[in-house]
């Protein structure tokens, strides 16, 4: 451990001091220094399976990350967690999230426009498409239907020219 950051000894001494206080001298004072030393070693340098919880989840369940770490890492990460949540908070909260909604809504606006002309623009496609296809079928039917007639038309005036030379062809 970094002896700039924490004093071990000066943690070691006034662990010492509250333990001796709570325990009122019952452990022999070399043995009860042992014990600290080794408690306090333990905290900074032994890993054990911890979990640091982030609170109820959207489906109301607690979750959390279960890692192996030292007590002091657990204490470390816990504080680290609550800090980023509070700058999360804020940048949530603030001018930056505002940004981001009214860009969302302008774009928003622009991607609906741009969905509507297409669909505008399909829909012509469509129509144009389906007149055609009508318009076609409406004149191939109405040649036929004249194509018939005119056929018995003609048949019938060929028969009347024949009956009328006196022609005898049926």
């Amino acid at each position: 451990m970094n002896n700039e950051l924490i004093n071990a000894a000066d943690i070691k001494e006034k662990v010492v001091e509250q333990v001796k206080v709570s325990f009122m001298n019952l452990i022999p004072e070399d043995s009860f220094a042992e014990l600290v030393e080794k408690e306090i070693n333990a905290f900074f340098e032994e890993e054990k399976l911890l979990t640091i919880t982030n609170g109820n989840s959207w489906d109301g369940s607690r979750s959390g990350l279960k890692t192996e770490m030292t007590p002091f890492r657990q204490i470390v990460w816990q504080e680290l967690y609550r800090i980023a949540k509070e700058k999360f908070e804020e940048i949530k909260n603030g001018v930056f999230m505002e940004k981001v909604d009214q860009v969302w809504d302008e774009a928003k606006e622009e991607f609906i426009d741009v969905k509507i002309n297409r669909i505008e623009k399909m829909a012509e496609e469509q129509a144009l498409a389906m007149s055609a296809n009508a318009f076609q079928m409406i004149i191939q039917m109405a040649l036929e239907a004249s194509s018939q007639q005119i056929t018995l038309d003609m048949d019938e005036k060929i028969k009347e020219v024949l009956r009328m030379n006196n022609i005898n062809v049926y």
